[in-house]
């Protein structure tokens, strides 16, 4: 606390405050996470469109003793269609990889070192993402849909799968 804060003076006697942060980390990530997206406000549903990410490292939320890559795939996106009073929701959600696997970047083939390979694993994932089908389901109706419209939609859930690299 800066002590020009207000909630300085609540702490009596105070002696020294100081600047402070408060952080969270994981000590042990999740194999599936997930983000809500608070879309519903004093019953009004917040229609702002949020841009999200197809992949996301997590190894800056990590303790120090499990900064590892922490690499994780969007794997599933819920949006809710209709108004705050009433609506349904509807999944967009990752489908099989159609990358073959021979087409390893070579740079996998040729890495020597850990972080060598990790690199190389992550380029491998993130090709093979560039290849993902995407579907839309809702109620009994399967549809295939294209990345841009899951990216461009509102999403309220975001489902992420951790990789194992």
């Amino acid at each position: 606390l800066d002590a020009e804060s207000p909630l300085c003076s609540l702490y009596e006697p105070v002696e020294v405050c100081t600047k402070a942060t408060k952080q969270r980390l994981f000590v042990r990530l999740p194999r599936l996470l997930c983000i809500g997206l608070d879309r519903f406000s004093e019953g009004f549903k917040n229609k702002t469109n949020v841009k999200f990410a197809a992949h996301i490292d997590m190894s800056e939320f990590c303790s120090t003793t499990e900064r590892k890559p922490a690499l994780y795939v969007l794997s599933a996106v819920v949006v809710h269609r209709g108004s705050a009073s009433n609506g349904r929701l509807a999944t967009y959600r990752r489908g099989v990889n159609t990358l073959p696997v021979s087409q390893n970047p070579a740079s996998a083939q040729n890495a020597t070192t850990e972080a060598e390979r990790t690199k190389a694993a992550h380029s491998k994932l993130l090709m093979s993402l560039q290849h993902s089908r995407w579907m839309h389901v809702l109620d009994d109706a399967v549809l295939p849909v294209t990345s841009e419209q899951v990216f461009s939609s509102p999403a309220s859930l975001l489902f992420y799968e951790q990789c194992v690299l």
